[in-house]
């Protein structure tokens, strides 16, 4: 009988898990177009130097400042009504590329830029818990592994369309070019709002609906005097400075001496770097079946410190390849230490994750910081620093490992914050 009921669970949260999934996909092709079309977009809203780097940072500030509110706001409105509320603004912001484009006005850009980085926040907010909560909590960080799987796919599809783009449109004039661009974003909105209509039609178990109602700071207040949850934030922090300082374009030019690769979007360093990663994550999550998470985490930084101390002291395709394996073994740490830190948060869920995702913004902003002020003299010697932040990984993990479910942990399947 318990087998039937699991059975049946699984088979009601199939649905649900999938639509959830296809939201990580998304942000990937999101964000990552955006960030292959940046470089057009700058040449035509002929953006200065300042508000290149002001329109580069949007995502960076509205995560580490909208983080909080974003999951206050969903803890007390409920997960699914979050979701919709959140690809309803990426809709609007993808329809503002439109008049932007027509107008070449800067300020209806930025506006379709900061209306979309906050669409995505409210979505990673919830769907990250959400996800893992769809199904038995024995394989709670599974789960989230399995969705952040989709994510390099999604990435990969929008810097292929984004090539292909910049390569169809390149001898347009400045404001036809940028119409063109501007096109994919109108597609993209009618897509968002689509799945918005079938996230509001498929029913979702209550977990989806559950609302908090107070309380909300005295969690966050919570969170933060937990010693285990402040080596989470150190952890994910340093997760984002290890894969920010492997994809740092110095890191990526030792890729680049790799023999045979094709022309295009096939011989592009970064390609090669988001598929490693992207095996990793499937990688690590079929792992996850039969390994407990934390071990595999373990194990994967562990390897991650060998092949960056082999980058560091090799040259040529032995460097290479090991700044690839790199991104490899760096490909599950973000969910695991996401999944970890929260699985037993019960109704503080949604802002230990935003806190979480806090945490690794701040880490992406520290690495533009150390980069500064401690400028290492070659691409090889920079892989020091993801060797140590592997290290501190390890340790997490460890101090995380598994421990059989109490019965009191079983209750997280059921109604806890989502």
């Amino acid at each position: 009988m318990a087998g039937e009921r699991r059975s049946k669970a699984a088979g009601g949260f199939a649905l649900p898990f999938a639509l959830t999934v296809s939201l990580f996909a998304l942000w990937g092709l999101g964000h990552w177009c955006f960030e292959a079309l940046m470089p057009e977009f700058a040449r035509n809203f002929r953006l200065s130097s300042n508000a290149l780097a002001a329109t580069q940072s949007i995502y960076s500030i509205v995560y580490f400042v909208g983080a909080i509110p974003a999951a206050l706001f969903a803890r007390r409105i409920g997960g699914k009504i979050a979701i919709l509320v959140g690809l309803g603004a990426i809709g609007i912001g993808s329809f503002l590329f439109y008049p932007a484009a027509h107008t070449l006005n800067y300020m209806y850009f930025l506006a379709a830029v900061t209306i979309m980085a906050c669409g995505w926040v409210a979505l990673e907010i919830v769907a990250n818990p959400l996800a893992a909560k769809l199904g038995p909590p024995e394989t709670f960080v599974w789960r989230l592994n399995l969705a952040q799987s989709f994510y390099p796919i999604g990435a990969l599809a929008g810097m292929a369309i984004a090539a292909w783009l910049v390569t169809r449109h390149e001898a347009l004039p400045d404001q036809a070019h940028a119409a063109a661009i501007a096109h994919p974003y109108i597609v993209l909105g009618v897509g968002v709002l689509l799945l918005a209509y079938l996230f509001e039609e498929v029913r979702f178990p209550h977990m989806a609906d559950d609302r908090v109602k107070g309380g909300s700071l005295i969690a966050v207040g919570k969170l933060l005097r937990a010693p285990k949850f402040l080596f989470a934030l150190a952890a994910q922090a340093l997760s984002v400075i290890a894969l920010v300082s492997i994809w740092s374009p110095e890191v990526r030019a030792l890729v680049d001496v790799l023999p045979g690769r094709p022309a295009g979007l096939l011989g592009s360093s970064l390609a090669w770097m988001l598929v490693a990663l992207g095996v990793g994550r499937f990688a690590g999550t079929a792992l996850m079946r039969t390994i407990a998470p934390s071990t595999v985490m373990a194990g994967f930084s562990l390897g991650g410190i060998l092949c960056a101390l082999i980058a560091a002291v090799s040259s040529g395709p032995m460097a290479a390849i090991a700044v690839l394996a790199a991104s490899f073994f760096i490909s599950i740490t973000w969910p695991t230490i996401l999944g970890l830190a929260i699985r037993n948060a019960g109704t503080s869920m949604k802002p230990a994750t935003a806190l979480i995702c806090m945490a690794g913004a701040a880490g992406g902003m520290l690495h533009q910081f150390i980069r500064v002020a401690l400028p290492f003299p070659t691409a090889q010697l920079a892989m020091l620093l993801p060797a140590i932040c592997f290290a501190a990984i390890a340790a997490f993990a460890y101090v995380n490992r598994d421990k059989p479910l109490s019965p009191a942990d079983e209750t997280l399947s059921g109604d806890d914050d989502a």
